[in-house]
C-alpha cells in the first residue's frame, strides 16, 4: 500500500511538472508571437513618406534630399515611384507624363522618357538629387532600419489618348517587377526582405508571388475599387496573408475601406497582424483622428513619425 502511494505521488508530481513545463512553453510561445507581431513594420510606424516625402514643401521628388530630411524626422517607411528610362534603367520618378516632369522642373531632355544619363544629370527643382535603383539599394545598405514600398502606378499610368490604364497590362507589370528583383539579387538579395510591393489586383499578387515570394505585401485599392468590395478584399488578404490594405476615404472607396478596417479590428489577432493605411493625409489633426478610429497609419507628403508623437 505504501509503495502504491509512493508511485501515485510520483505520477502526480510528474503530471504537475509536465503541466508547468507545457504552460511555460505556451506562455513563451505566446510572448514570442506577440513580439513578432509588435515588430511588424505597420505596428511600429504610422507614416509612409509618399514619394520619399516632401522636401522644403516640395512633394513628389523621390529625391535623396527628401529621404534625408524625412529620415531625420523619424520616418522609416518610404514609398517610391519607379519609372523606366528610354535605355531601360529603373529610376525613381513620379511619372514620365510631360506635365509631371514640368512640375519637377526636369523637362530639359529631347524626349520623354529620358535616358539614364539625362535623368541623372538634371536636378529636381534645380537643386535636388534624382535617384536610380542602385542609389536606392545603397541607401538601404546605409540605413538598415528602413522599409521601401514600391509603386509602379506612375510608370503604367492612364493613357489619355488610348483611354487605357496600363497598370492592368499584367505582362508589362510583371516584367518591371522582375527587372527590379533581378537588380536587387545582383546587389544583395537580403535587401528584398525590406521591400514591400504594392499590388493593384488579385492576379498581380499571384503572378508576382510566383516570381518572388516577398515577405510583405500591400493591397492598394485605388486602381481596382470599382471592381471589388470589402468581403472580397477580406477573403483575398486573409487567404494570402497580405498584411496591409491601403485606400482613401472618398466615394465608394470610403465604404469599402471603413468596412475592411472594422472587420480587421473586430478580432485581437487580426488587429495585430493586419492593418489599413490611408492615402494621402497631410493634416496632423486629421491623421491623429484616423489613428484613434482604428486606422494604423497613412501615406503623407508632409507628415513624419516625429509629428505623430507630438
Amino acid at each position: 500500500m505504501k509503495k502504491f502511494k509512493q508511485i501515485l505521488s510520483l505520477i502526480i508530481l510528474i503530471e504537475v511538472v509536465v503541466i508547468v513545463v507545457i504552460s511555460f512553453a505556451i506562455k513563451e510561445d505566446r510572448k514570442k508571437k506577440q513580439a513578432e507581431l509588435a515588430s511588424l513594420w505597420f505596428n511600429q510606424y504610422h507614416v509612409v513618406a509618399h514619394a520619399m516625402g516632401s522636401i522644403d514643401q516640395y512633394p513628389y521628388t523621390n529625391s535623396l534630399e527628401a529621404f534625408y530630411a524625412n529620415y531625420e524626422k523619424g520616418t522609416r517607411v518610404f514609398e517610391v515611384d519607379f519609372g523606366l528610362t528610354s535605355d531601360q534603367h529603373l529610376v525613381l520618378t513620379h511619372g514620365w507624363l510631360e506635365h509631371k516632369q514640368q512640375r519637377l522642373g526636369m523637362l530639359q531632355a529631347d524626349a520623354l522618357p529620358m535616358s539614364l544619363q539625362e535623368f541623372k544629370e538634371q536636378k529636381i527643382y534645380g537643386q535636388y538629387t534624382p535617384l536610380d535603383v542602385k542609389d536606392l539599394m545603397n541607401l538601404m545598405h546605409q540605413y538598415p532600419d528602413i522599409y521601401v514600398i514600391l509603386d509602379w502606378g506612375k510608370q503604367l499610368d492612364w493613357d489619355e489618348e488610348a483611354k487605357v490604364d496600363h497598370i492592368f497590362d499584367i505582362e508589362q507589370l510583371i516584367a518591371l517587377n522582375q527587372q527590379l528583383i533581378n537588380e536587387f539579387k545582383q546587389e544583395d538579395e537580403t535587401l528584398l526582405q525590406r521591400v514591400i510591393p504594392q499590388i493593384y489586383y488579385e492576379d498581380h499578387y499571384y503572378r508576382l508571388h510566383e516570381v518572388y515570394p516577398f515577405k510583405h505585401y500591400i493591397y492598394t485599392l485605388y486602381k481596382n475599387y470599382d471592381k471589388t468590395n470589402a468581403r472580397k478584399v477580406m477573403q483575398f488578404i486573409t487567404k494570402n496573408k497580405i498584411d496591409v490594405v491601403t485606400s482613401n476615404l472618398y466615394g465608394k472607396q470610403a465604404m469599402i475601406t471603413s468596412e475592411i478596417k472594422r472587420q480587421i479590428n473586430l478580432d485581437r489577432t487580426t488587429k495585430a497582424s493586419m492593418a489599413v493605411f490611408l492615402h494621402t493625409i497631410n493634416n496632423l489633426e486629421e491623421a491623429k483622428k484616423y489613428i484613434e478610429e482604428g486606422y494604423k497609419g497613412m501615406y503623407s507628403d508632409g507628415l513624419s513619425e516625429a509629428d505623430m508623437k507630438e
